[in-house]
């Protein structure tokens, strides 16, 4: 009985942390997205180096975010990196 609760335990915790990377990838990331494209579609210029940096941070996180999450919002993400820094 005592393993059965142990694995039971295990798996809601699971879950629990899967919903909340989840939620965390809804409203973090996707606005993210949003304000990258708005940047490309608008042409900042003058941000051109904050976009460099959180291209670099970017970069440094999304190995950790794709173990995570699905991969189609990251690679819109991406795209409009690619958008904006060319």
């Amino acid at each position: 009985m005592g393993r059965f609760l142990l694995g039971a335990g295990l798996l809601a915790g699971l879950l629990i942390a899967g919903i909340g990377l989840n939620l965390y990838l809804e409203n973090v990331c996707m606005p993210m997205h949003s304000q990258i494209q708005q940047a490309a579609d608008q042409g900042y210029p003058q941000g051109a180096a904050l976009t460099r940096q959180t291209h670099r941070r970017w970069q440094r996180l999304r190995p950790v975010l794709s173990v995570f999450f699905d991969h189609g919002p990251m690679e819109q993400i991406d795209e409009a990196f690619a958008q904006l820094l060319s």
